[in-house]
């Protein structure tokens, strides 16, 4: 009998990301995701029109999925915090939708005063060191990709949209964790987010069903096409490299059922 554990894994996570693809279509029921904010305009396209994804490489879904139990454990913290606190409301992981545009997600946490029903919202993060270093170092990329200040942007402005949570964000920021040394540090995004987020969303939605043309937004970063996009081989973008799949035949084959 040979059971390897290591297999048994890649084989739950290959099963785990079936399951949650399905949970995320359903969620977002044709609208575009808001966790995308800020990255290349065809990527949505692609999604919307229900375009076969690419294989995901058994390895980035180890990372991706140690991403997911840190937030999850953040999001108990935070619920062990709400049961002792009384000037907030507090929610976390919520799904929201825009009241008129196509567009859905879920925020990670979002603080309410209960008072003024102003609204502080974070997003959580994990970096490996190089990455925190270019973010909290002594010499900061001067130039950093601002994907996640236009997430955060986005869930603010379906937040005072729809006003269902709070009256409007007056607060955002994503929580890094370094998950080389533990280290862990705030990084506040300004609010002219949500109107920068708001005018990238508006600038997709005026394609109206067709395919994004090849500009400055698609891809909206050269490394998008490098091994971030799901959708690499039905796209002709000219900074695009295909890599072979890391998934084992065998795997691929064998995982489990949803």
């Amino acid at each position: 009998m040979n059971h390897n554990p290591i297999e048994i894994f890649d084989k739950y996570l290959l099963h785990l990301q079936a399951k949650n693809q399905i949970q995320r279509s359903k969620d977002s029921n044709g609208r575009y995701s808001a966790s995308g904010a800020g990255m290349c305009l065809r990527k949505h396209w692609f999604s919307v029109n229900n375009t076969p994804q690419d294989e995901t490489a058994v390895k980035s879904l180890r990372v991706m999925n140690f991403g997911t139990i840190f937030g999850a454990e953040v999001e108990k913290a935070v619920h062990w915090f709400k049961d002792q606190n009384i000037s907030a409301e507090t929610y976390t992981e919520e799904h929201i939708v825009h009241p008129i545009h196509p567009i859905s997600g879920h925020f990670d946490v979002l603080f309410v005063d209960k008072s003024t029903k102003k609204g502080y919202l974070y997003d959580i993060k994990t970096a490996n060191s190089y990455k925190y270093k270019m973010l909290f170092g002594r010499k900061p990329d001067p130039n950093p990709a601002t994907n996640y200040q236009f997430q955060l942007g986005t869930y603010a402005w379906l937040l005072n949209d729809t006003k269902k949570f709070c009256d409007e964000v007056v607060y955002m920021a994503n929580a890094y964790f370094n998950k080389d040394n533990g280290n862990m540090q705030i990084m506040e995004a300004p609010l002219d987010f949500i109107d920068i987020a708001q005018e990238y969303w508006q600038r997709l939605f005026a394609y109206d069903g067709e395919k994004p043309a090849l500009n400055d937004m698609t891809p909206a970063y050269p490394w998008e096409c490098r091994g971030y996009c799901p959708y690499i081989s039905h796209c002709d973008s000219p900074t695009r490299v295909i890599k072979k799949s890391t998934i084992q035949t065998v795997i691929k084959k064998e995982a489990i059922n949803v």
